[in-house]
C-alpha cells in the first residue's frame, strides 16, 4: 500500500530541474537506474506503510511501490532518454491496495513524458544497456555499511548484473594459453592497456576508436 500524500501538490518543474541537475553530473553515455523502496512485511499477511525512496521522490515526486526511473541522457533515440516504469493497475489490485497511478497521472506528477508499465522494463533496459558505457546504481557502498535485509536496489543489482557476470581472477587468466578480451569504448582504454601490458590478455578484439585510444595512452606513457 502506498503512503498517502501528506504534502501540498508540488510543481513538476521542480522534479524536471532535479533530473537536469543529475544529468549534468553523469559521465557521457551513462545510464542511471533508481528503484522504489520495498513495502516491508509485518506478521502473517500484514505489511507496513511504504517508506518512500527519497532519491526517487527527489527526481520524480513518485510515492508508489515498485516504480523505477531510468535515465540515459545520451541515448541515440530521444524516447529512451527518460522513462518511468509503474505497476499496471487492475480493478482487483485497487480494491485491496487502493488507488494506483495511471500513466497520465504519473506524467502530470513527475514531468516525465514517457511512462511505461513495469512489464516493459526488461526489454527496454536490455536495449539501453547495449548503448551505455557507464551505469549508475543506487546502492549503499559505504565501507561501514552492514546490510541485514537486501533492498530492492540490492536485488536489482544481483538480478541484472551479478547473475549475468562471468569473472576470472588474474591468476586464472594468466594460466590460460591464449586469453582473448572483447571490449569497446575509449573509457575502457586505460584498463585494457593495463591488461595487455601485464599479459593477462594476449588478444584484444575492439573497434578502431578504442584501439587508437589504447595506442595513444601507450605512447604517452613511454
Amino acid at each position: 500500500m502506498s503512503r498517502p500524500m501528506r504534502h501540498a501538490p508540488i510543481d513538476p518543474k521542480l522534479f524536471v530541474s532535479n533530473r537536469d541537475r543529475l544529468r549534468r553530473l553523469m559521465l557521457p553515455n551513462s545510464l542511471a537506474v533508481v528503484n522504489a523502496n520495498d513495502i516491508l512485511p509485518t506478521n502473517a499477511d500484514g505489511s507496513l506503510r511504504l517508506v518512500v525512496n527519497a532519491d526517487l521522490f527527489y527526481l520524480t515526486g513518485i510515492e508508489q511501490e515498485e516504480s523505477v526511473l531510468l535515465l540515459h541522457p545520451d541515448a541515440h533515440l530521444e524516447e529512451f532518454r527518460e522513462i518511468l516504469f509503474l505497476r499496471e493497475p487492475t480493478p482487483l489490485m485497487e480494491v485491496w491496495e487502493g488507488r494506483k497511478l495511471t500513466r497520465e497521472s504519473a506524467q502530470k506528477l513527475s514531468g516525465v513524458k514517457r511512462v511505461e508499465w513495469l512489464s516493459e522494463f526488461d526489454s527496454v533496459f536490455h536495449r539501453v544497456m547495449c548503448e551505455a558505457e557507464h551505469v549508475y546504481l543506487n546502492a549503499n557502498e559505504h565501507k561501514r555499511a552492514v546490510i541485514r535485509v537486501q533492498t530492492r536496489e540490492g536485488r536489482f543489482v544481483a538480478r541484472e548484473f551479478r547473475a549475468r557476470t562471468v569473472a576470472f581472477d588474474a591468476g586464472s587468466l594468466s594460466a590460460i594459453g591464449t586469453a582473448i578480451g572483447i571490449a569497446a569504448g575509449p573509457s575502457k582504454a586505460l584498463p585494457l592497456l593495463g591488461a595487455l601490458r601485464s599479459r593477462i590478455l594476449h588478444v584484444l578484439v575492439t573497434d578502431i576508436r578504442t584501439a587508437a585510444a589504447v595506442l595513444e595512452l601507450d605512447e604517452e606513457d613511454r
